[in-house]
């Protein structure tokens, strides 16, 4: 271990059991905060609105930086691990769930009963939200511990994310006549019991984080400034980011109502499509400018290796919205998808811990699940085959991405006490905030008439962030010269 600490010998059991409970929580958290937040998503496009999504979004994104920042503020937290955090957090989503008075999952229908919380009361929906954002806390925290256990939390929890569409149809998928799955349970359950068998697992591990150390002068360890990376930096860059996008929904909203209307105030068609297509394209705009806020503050942290991270996140929102519903009727089994993701995330934290600086991993990543999403979309004038072949990209392409992502943030935060978490929680807001507008570009433009338009802005959205991932790595192969070229020259004037 750095920092002169003897190596303590990790136990096979726990990076295991931190990398499934790190999936579970995953999973609840795509049923629970992404697919749930679609379906009211959904209810706002055909039904003229939900006023519960804006405080869906607010409160996950908020209640896990929150926790991420008073965890800061005790390193013992930092210095065991998240898993208690998490437990919390899924204890809490489990009560809403189990208080909520509609009736459970229906057989075949893994969405049937995601609004419950929602619809039936405020405060079970406020309990279910800040229980997600806690507990993708938790796992973030979770990612302070040493080498093995902290790569398998990270790339457990991108799996989860990754996983959960294929992992919910095959919940669903039971057979005639089977019993009906209480996911409500089962879920949170299974992810509350691996998070504690990961908790009593990790207790005995060391932490990445290095003890607090005397100054050279005999100064006591407690007064010395602390040099934790910019946690509070990152929430703050998280709460900025958040009032850029609901301030401009509310605005943009604001705004398309009055345009729908003729000065009369009697709307017209013409009128109505146009507010329409402002809603759904300015709502694009905003969340692109809520993820340059979160990209600015992780390159200011960490240069190009964070500054690709809520990149990508906001990207891959794109192809994880249309996986809800245009990438479910395939004929491949849902296992198929689940291990194509999977292939993905291995082979992209492969071509990162092996061969890191010679290609733009990411950009690989991001351009395989961008021409997915092309096939799927195209697939609406060819055949099944585009939308199977499409799927299956787009799968790989998210896995790949993620895992190059996530890796880099681990590396370049080694050694940095709770800064992988303050790092990957730029990315998950980015995700979050970026998530309702992108299921309203899904739910608008998988029909036949929106065709042309997806084709535009899934090229132009790709490629623009292609683009700005492939100068984020030019730029750090450019910096990595300059670095071995100034010690070359200080080993030839030393010798």
């Amino acid at each position: 271990m750095s920092n002169g600490e003897p190596l303590r010998r990790v136990s096979p059991a726990a990076p295991v059991l931190a990398g499934l409970a790190a999936l579970a929580t995953g999973v609840v958290f795509y049923y629970y905060g992404l697919a749930s937040t679609a379906y009211l998503v959904g209810l706002w496009f055909y039904k003229g609105g939900n006023t519960s999504l804006a405080l869906q979004t607010v409160v996950i994104v908020l209640g896990a930086a929150l926790t991420v920042t008073v965890a800061d503020r005790w390193p013992g937290v930092l210095r065991s691990s998240g898993w208690l955090v998490t437990t919390v957090g899924l204890l809490a989503v489990l009560a809403a769930l189990q208080l909520k008075p509609e009736p459970k999952i229906q057989a075949g229908d893994p969405m049937a009963g995601l609004l419950g919380p929602v619809q039936a009361h405020r405060i079970l929906s406020v309990m279910l939200e800040a229980g997600l954002g806690v507990a993708i806390a938790g796992v973030l925290l979770g990612t302070a511990l040493p080498g093995a256990i902290r790569l398998a939390t990270g790339l457990g929890l991108i799996a989860g994310i990754a996983l959960g569409q294929p992992v919910l149809v095959l919940l669903a998928e039971r057979g005639p006549g089977a019993e009906p799955l209480d996911l409500d349970l089962i879920l949170p359950i299974a992810a509350l019991v691996l998070a504690l068998l990961a908790a009593l697992a990790c207790s005995r591990q060391r932490s990445a984080v290095p003890p607090a150390a005397p100054s050279p002068e005999g100064t006591p360890a407690e007064a010395v400034p602390s040099r934790r990376p910019g946690i509070w930096g990152a929430a703050v860059a998280v709460l900025a980011a958040t009032v850029i996008v609901h301030a401009g929904r509310l605005l943009l909203r604001t705004v398309a109502d009055e345009v729908q209307v003729t000065q009369d105030g009697l709307p017209t068609p013409r009128r109505a499509e146009f507010a329409e297509d402002l809603m759904r394209y300015g709502l694009v705009a905003i969340t692109v400018a809520a993820a340059l806020v979160l990209a600015g503050y992780a390159y200011r942290r960490g240069r190009a290796d964070l500054a690709a991270w809520p990149v990508l996140c906001f990207l891959l929102a794109t192809p994880l919205a249309l996986a809800l519903w245009a990438f479910t009727p395939v004929g491949r089994s849902p296992y198929t998808m689940a291990l194509i993701a999977l292939a993905g995330i291995v082979l992209g934290a492969a071509a990162v811990w092996f061969a890191d600086r010679r290609l733009p991993w990411d950009v690989v990543g991001v351009a395989a699940a961008g021409c997915g999403v092309v096939l799927v979309l195209n697939s609406y004038r060819q055949d099944a085959t585009w939308r199977e072949a499409g799927t299956m990209l787009a799968f790989a392409g998210i896995g790949f991405a993620l895992s190059t992502g996530l890796v880099r943030v681990l590396r370049a935060t080694r050694g940095e006490p709770g800064g992988a978490a303050a790092a990957l929680l730029l990315g998950f807001a980015a995700l979050v905030l970026a998530w309702p507008s992108n299921v309203t570009l899904a739910l608008g433009l998988t029909g036949h008439d929106g065709i042309d338009a997806a084709w535009t802005l899934v090229v132009a959205l790709t490629g623009g962030t292609a683009a700005v991932l492939a100068l984020l790595f030019g730029f750090t192969r450019a910096v990595d010269r300059v670095r071995r070229d100034i010690r070359a020259e200080a080993a030839r004037a030393e010798s």
